[in-house]
């Protein structure tokens, strides 16, 4: 017995509303096993590739690279042998009818749309590129194919320098700019939140970057877990190719140290080239941004939607580290700042 199955386009964060179709990895007729990429999708926080729910066939594409979709519109039909159930993004799933099927199919042309593939001559097209490996981490951060830059180095190497020189790829700077704006958006609108901000300077240093990051992130949470919090998810914020990302780490004073600082090494990587698990997407009460591998100092948290605290953590030039905490005054008053700040800089 088989199954038809609509994948529509998920809920990915809680202040998401609709989501862009990149593009598609299948095309129609296509046979793909559970877990293969069906398409990406770029969100308010950052892009993600949604997979197959179970092994089946692709049998129609309902919506074209580009379109800009509500949560629960459908985006694509495949048939499978099991019954497949739909993922729980904190809100009822979209019962999707067959005359909204039918009405997508109308609506959308019936052929799979590529991406524009980024303007190069080819002359100077590299099919083969030798590169340093300083090179090819500083294209994946940049967005840039390496196949389009003319080496300069010993025996046709690509160099960091011919990276550092080279042109962004326009389908990345548009996505650049798209992230600006939503993250730009949603921080406009929490400045009517009423709020207050706190700093306070310790003489301590911080550690290696996935170490430091997971201590900051376990002792964070356990700060706010000492004020009645019991579900607590720290979004701290990463640069990535397209700007920056937030996963999402839930309770993450629960983990002990050593999987702790894994997971942080694991989706540090991943978010710099755009990708970040499904789950680390929402759920954020908390975030976190850590400017202290800038050597620079702590700048006036904000608010993001639905949470009450924000921490920026910075260093000074004698290394000593300036914590600002921002509140939502709704949620905890003057003193409960206070106090959470007091807290924290004792546990780190």
């Amino acid at each position: 017995m088989s199954f038809k199955h609509t994948v529509v386009m998920p809920k990915m964060s809680m202040t998401m509303e609709t989501g862009e179709l990149i593009g598609f990895h299948v095309s129609e007729g296509q046979e793909v096993k559970a877990g293969d990429v069906l398409f990406e999708v770029m969100t308010d926080k950052i892009d993600m590739e949604v997979e197959a729910p179970a092994d089946g066939k692709i049998e129609k594409l309902l919506a074209a690279p580009g379109a800009v979709l509500e949560i629960g519109k459908p985006v694509l039909i495949m048939e499978t042998q099991t019954q497949v159930l739909s993922f729980d993004f904190d809100e009822p799933a979209t019962e999707v009818s067959e005359a909204t099927i039918n009405a997508s199919v109308a609506e959308v042309p019936q052929q799979v749309v590529t991406p524009e593939p980024v303007a190069v001559t080819p002359a100077n097209i590299n099919k083969s590129p030798k590169s340093v490996p300083a090179a090819r981490n500083l294209a994946a951060d940049k967005g840039i194919n390496l196949q389009t830059i003319n080496p300069t180095g010993p025996s046709n190497t690509i160099t960091y320098e011919d990276v550092l020189n080279a042109n962004v790829d326009p389908a990345i700077a548009k996505r650049q700019q798209a992230n600006k704006e939503l993250i730009a958006k949603g921080i406009a609108a929490t400045l009517n939140i009423p709020q207050t901000s706190f700093t306070r300077s310790i003489n301590k240093l911080a550690g290696s970057h996935a170490e430091w990051h997971a201590q900051l992130l376990a002792k964070w949470a356990k700060t706010l877990r000492s004020f009645g919090q019991t579900e607590i998810g720290i979004a701290l914020i990463i640069e990535s190719k397209y700007g920056s990302a937030l996963p999402v780490f839930k309770n993450p004073d629960q983990l002990d140290l050593a999987s702790l600082i894994q997971l942080v090494e694991i989706t540090t990587e991943q978010a710099k080239i755009g990708k970040v698990p499904l789950a680390m997407l929402n759920g954020a009460t908390s975030t976190i941004f850590d400017l202290t591998s800038y050597s620079m100092t702590s700048t006036k948290p904000v608010l993001f939607p639905n949470q009450t605290t924000g921490l920026t953590v910075g260093i000074d030039s004698n290394g000593v580290l300036s914590l600002s905490l921002t509140i939502d005054l709704r949620a905890l008053d003057f003193y409960d700042g206070a106090i959470l700040l007091d807290r924290l800089a004792g546990a780190i």
